[in-house]
């Protein structure tokens, strides 16, 4: 998504494949799936579901995200509701390299004044595993507290990041 949002693009598709399953294939172009989104058998989301459904549920205007480490193989996109007054984040791995660290560090610059309060900022993540074809129920709820901003820069651990996993982190005034 991030690198559609960077070539300018407005619209695309996307592919569906047959999937294998005990009693024989299925195609999930034509089950009602999302082509593939949801589990064809049973309707439910599996984690990639949850990635575009919080995609989706992004607002405002998109802030550029610039990963500082190929290495990391992380990359994301960013938008800032004004009125909300909330940031939104989306980061995934792309790619795990042999001896990469897990556990990530992100670091969010220029955040915005009007979500800051004494130069503290309520954070909520969420991760979604890569699930593969497995059900996902919904995003795993990693933290929601209030952390302070250190020469306006925020620093957030992301625990156990493997490929093809998705943080969400939505930036707020704390109440």
């Amino acid at each position: 998504m991030t690198n559609l949002h960077r070539a300018g693009i407005e619209g695309t598709s996307k592919a569906c494949w047959p999937e294998d399953y005990p009693d024989g294939g299925l195609n999930n172009c034509w089950n009602n799936s999302l082509d593939g989104l949801l589990d064809p058998l049973y309707k439910k989301p599996r984690s990639i579901w949850w990635a575009f459904k919080l995609y989706a549920d992004m607002s405002g205007s998109i802030i550029q995200v610039t990963p500082q480490n190929d290495l990391l193989a992380i990359d994301g996109i960013a938008s800032y509701n004004s009125s909300r007054k909330e940031a939104y984040i989306l980061l995934g791995r792309y790619l795990r390299r042999e001896g990469c660290e897990k556990n990530v560090i992100a670091v969010i610059d220029s955040i915005p004044e009007e979500i800051q309060k004494n130069k503290k900022i309520r954070v909520l993540i969420r991760k979604i595993p890569d699930t593969k074809k497995e059900l996902l129920e919904k995003p795993v709820d990693f933290s929601n507290e209030v952390l302070v901003i250190k020469d306006n820069r925020l620093k957030i651990m992301l625990p156990d990041m493997d490929s093809e996993d998705v943080f969400s982190i939505i930036l707020s005034l704390p109440e």
